[in-house]
């Protein structure tokens, strides 16, 4: 893996900017870093006309608008499509039979692809779930869908929930490694 400097903070995500499709792999330790590094997604990806799709638990959600409502005007927000993470991969994921690879299903996707080329995602699971087992074989089919509809996306994962082997497998399945510090490795 090469290891870039950290940009400006502006610019975190610049290498969006001029690729095709992105997936980033996004492992965050602290909160109010990935919520600056969230914001500065959104930001950045507004400046650029780009509708954002937010995939965000509620709460942290909380913190991320009310920082975007002091940076941005009414009709900048409304670029911003917010879902609930926990509803929206219990509507996308096949979680009771993931071997199935039911992504996401047509309906859904087309949605998707129709409103935003820019996708936040934060990934979390409760630790009742079976879903870690097939964290890997998801992201491996969100990969592939990143690549044919051209989207940019980061999916964010809590650091502290991850094992290093499947860190190591998550790396595998996107294109670069982010860090709460600005710093990207690229993995392919």
């Amino acid at each position: 893996m090469t290891t870039i400097s950290p940009p400006q903070y502006a610019d975190r995500f610049a290498m969006l900017d001029t690729a095709q499709s992105a997936h980033v792999f996004y492992c965050f330790e602290q909160e109010e870093a990935y919520i600056q590094n969230a914001v500065a997604f959104i930001q950045q990806s507004i400046q650029l006309g780009d509708p954002v799709l937010f995939i965000e638990n509620d709460r942290l959600w909380r913190f991320i608008s009310l920082r975007l409502h002091t940076l941005l005007p009414a009709e900048k927000l409304q670029m911003i499509l917010h879902q609930n993470n926990f509803e929206f991969f219990s509507f996308i994921c096949n979680v009771q039979d993931p071997s199935s690879h039911h992504y996401i299903n047509e309906a859904h996707q087309s949605q998707i692809y129709r409103y935003a080329k820019r996708i936040w995602s934060h990934v979390e699971w409760n630790s009742q779930s079976d879903f870690l087992s097939d964290l890997a074989a998801f992201e491996e089919k969100a990969d592939r869908l990143v690549k044919e509809n051209s989207l940019r996306c980061v999916c964010a994962y809590q650091t502290d929930h991850l094992s290093p082997l499947l860190k190591k497998e998550l790396s595998i399945h996107h294109d670069a490694c982010f860090f709460d510090d600005g710093t990207i490795q690229k993995s392919k």
